[in-house]
């Protein structure tokens, strides 16, 4: 099916259900003005899941003394998998999200969670597995 017509829910609850706890530590080999995390249960450098958060305050807006334009988080996530013995791949998740800084907490999270059905929906993931065709 294509993208037009696609249907995702709005005004929804969240929640995590089931599932492992994963403890998240600070790790070294971060830039300035990143953080860099990693699951405590990854011990094994070459096979650890990584996330690096990013935060850019929000500049004025061009021409303005007095508007802000838009604060800038990036989340960059690194999940190593071995293919074989001792050969990885690595699937990268990049999210970076621009808001300005008058959105308030309520739509942030309601925008966030209609974005993050988009990522599972199959509508819109098969956007991906057949290209601007669907």
């Amino acid at each position: 099916m294509a993208i037009n017509g696609s249907v995702v829910k709005a005004a929804t609850t969240l929640g995590t259900t089931g599932g492992t706890d994963l403890t998240f530590t600070e790790i070294g080999g971060a830039r300035a003005g990143t953080t860099r995390v990693a699951p405590t249960s990854d011990t094994v450098a070459v096979s650890r899941r990584t996330a690096e958060f990013t935060a850019t305050p929000a500049p004025l807006a061009p021409g303005s003394n007095t508007g802000y334009g838009k604060e800038r988080r990036v989340i960059l996530v690194r999940f190593p998998r071995e293919v074989s013995t001792g050969v990885y791949e690595v699937a990268t998740y990049r999210v970076e999200i621009a808001e300005p800084v008058t959105t308030t907490a309520a739509d942030q999270l309601e925008s966030r969670k209609v974005v993050s059905q988009m990522l599972f929906d199959s509508d819109f993931t098969s956007f991906f597995d057949s290209g601007a065709q669907s």
